[in-house]
């Protein structure tokens, strides 16, 4: 209600305010001229300092002082002087009724601004999360959605918000397992999963896999469904299983197969041709790396010199067990 009276145009504000101050105006001088009193009632006074104090907060005083200044005016005009006393009281009761609406109506409007800022806030985090969310009500109706809400489902914010729930968007296999843990979300069910994979069908009747998470808002019924799109990341995962397959039985192929191997230099022949080291082509087939060192047959036959001069120790190192077994 004082929401509505403050969001009056301001023109018409002040042309409500000069109707009802003309209108005690005229209430001051019946009863003072016409019926010739000067008890009267004024607690039709209330009214214009009680819409000035919410209207115009502290400059809605004013209106208290012309309220005041007419009554006192009257009183001297129609010689109404013993009223004085009386009216003295009154206009003490307009300041103290006009002082409490102006601290009541700022403190509204400071809660007002407070609360559209907080809708604006939670508005903007709502419809930027970058993830399609819904708030959903009993039967998991879609109350609010944000724009990669409507995008995920391919219908507008409005058709989304008429009235469609999200088990709409949910084939016949994935829906019964998705109202257990909507049910077992609301109703705060113990061993509830924190999420579910299922199936999302568009309104152009494409299926998308997608990850749904439930939580409900507290101290209400209402439940945030989170929808993360999952179809390209299933999509690339499968393709990636099946390039790992094809790696692999290609690989048990190669490897299992007759290999033409050079007698002498072990180089191995390729299918196009060309003749390769052999740890270049198994490095180029497998994840194999090479690190190089010399056997004992090839140290004895290459470097017979530098092997009579080692140690004993240093032999069995080099050569194994048996470091002064000749060369073949």
């Amino acid at each position: 209600m004082i929401g509505s009276l403050v969001e009056i145009p301001g023109g018409l504000k002040f042309a409500v305010m000069a109707m009802l101050l003309a209108a005690a105006g005229m209430l001051t001088y019946y009863y003072h001229h016409v019926l010739g009193t000067g008890t009267f009632f004024t607690h039709f006074y209330y009214l214009p300092i009680v819409l000035g104090a919410i209207w115009w907060k502290r400059r809605g005083l004013a209106v208290v002082l012309l309220l005041s200044a007419m009554l006192v005016a009257s009183d001297h005009l129609f010689g109404f002087k013993e009223s004085a006393a009386n009216d003295t009281l009154r206009i003490g009761m307009f300041l103290l009724v006009a002082v409490v609406s102006v601290l009541l109506s700022e403190g509204l409007e400071k809660a007002r601004q407070t609360a559209v800022e907080n809708r604006l806030w939670y508005e903007t985090i709502f419809q930027n999360t970058g993830t399609a969310t819904a708030i959903l009500s009993r039967g998991a109706v879609i109350l609010l959605a944000n724009t990669q809400f409507a995008n995920l489902a391919d219908c507008s914010i409005p058709q989304l918000e008429e009235g469609k729930s999200l088990f709409d968007f949910i084939p016949k296999r994935h829906r019964e397992d998705t109202k257990a843990y909507y049910r077992g979300t609301r109703d705060k069910t113990a061993h509830t999963p924190g999420h579910l994979d299922i199936h999302f069908q568009r309104g152009n009747g494409d299926i998308k896999q997608v990850r749904i998470t439930f939580s409900l808002i507290p101290d209400t019924a209402n439940v945030v469904a989170t929808l993360t799109d999952l179809t390209e990341l299933k999509t690339a995962m499968k393709e990636q299983k099946r390039l790992e397959a094809q790696l692999a039985e290609t690989l048990a192929k190669v490897l299992s197969g007759y290999l033409p191997i050079c007698s002498r230099c072990k180089k191995i022949r390729e299918d196009s041709g060309q003749w390769r080291e052999v740890e270049s082509y198994i490095h180029a087939r497998t994840a194999a790396d090479f690190t190089h060192t010399i056997c004992p047959d090839c140290a004895r036959l290459l470097y017979p010199e530098i092997v009579a001069q080692m140690s004993g120790t240093e032999k069995k190192q080099l050569l194994g067990n048996d470091p002064d077994k000749p060369h073949k």
